[in-house]
């Protein structure tokens, strides 16, 4: 079932990990989580899906520039609730043994992390001190597999170009997923902190999506 996640009233969605926000309505259309029989975990179509159809609209967990991005994820995984920062911490770290568990919590809550943030409402006096923290390596390893570059948009072209941004990136929990293939099967396209996902082509229920990355 396609479930689209309006933002609660009484939410108050944390912006202060992303560099700028959409406000699009974010979306989980017809995608599974599952073991893929190439690598580890991967999406899946849960049904027919037609070529250009809308799949996804995520939430970035974190963006920002590379320099600083694996110290912001860290202040963010510190204020997360338990299932959450399990759900990063099991992102592959680029060995098969890193991508064997499957996350606990549902699609949905992957693809609209910032939303969980207020299960547990973060204070600053909470966060260790950064010598006490010792996530950074961890952390950084899993940017390093996982995140997907910004968009650099150059205004000044005819048409306008836009391409991907060497120094700063994002970290999506549900699109960490995809596995990699040289023909793949969905598009991806990056606005602010929102990542759609739309078919490539005609898909059939259970195929696994692939991207080319």
């Amino acid at each position: 079932q396609d479930v689209t996640m309006e933002n609660p009233a009484d939410v108050v969605e944390s912006r202060f990990f992303v560099e700028a926000c959409l406000g699009a309505e974010l979306f989980v259309g017809a995608i599974s989580l599952g073991r893929s029989t190439v690598r580890g975990r991967g999406l899946f179509a849960a049904r027919d899906v037609a070529a250009g159809q809308l799949l996804l609209c995520s939430q970035a967990l974190v963006t920002g520039s590379n320099a600083e991005l694996s110290t912001l994820l860290e202040d963010c995984v510190l204020r997360q609730g338990e299932e959450l920062r399990s759900a990063v911490l099991d992102l592959s770290r680029g060995e098969a043994s890193s991508e064997v568990t499957l996350p606990s919590i549902t699609v949905e809550r992957l693809a609209a992390p910032r939303r969980f943030l207020f299960e547990n409402p973060w204070c600053a006096d909470e966060v260790p001190e950064p010598a006490n923290r010792g996530l950074g390596d961890e952390l950084s390893t899993i940017l390093r597999f996982n995140q997907f570059s910004l968009p650099r948009v150059n205004p000044n072209a005819a048409p306008i170009e836009v391409a991907s941004d060497p120094l700063r990136s994002g970290l999506w929990l549900l699109p960490s997923f995809l596995n990699h293939s040289c023909l793949p099967n969905v598009q991806r396209v990056i606005v602010r902190d929102c990542l759609f996902l739309r078919a490539s082509r005609d898909l059939k229920q259970g195929e696994e999506l692939f991207e080319c990355y």
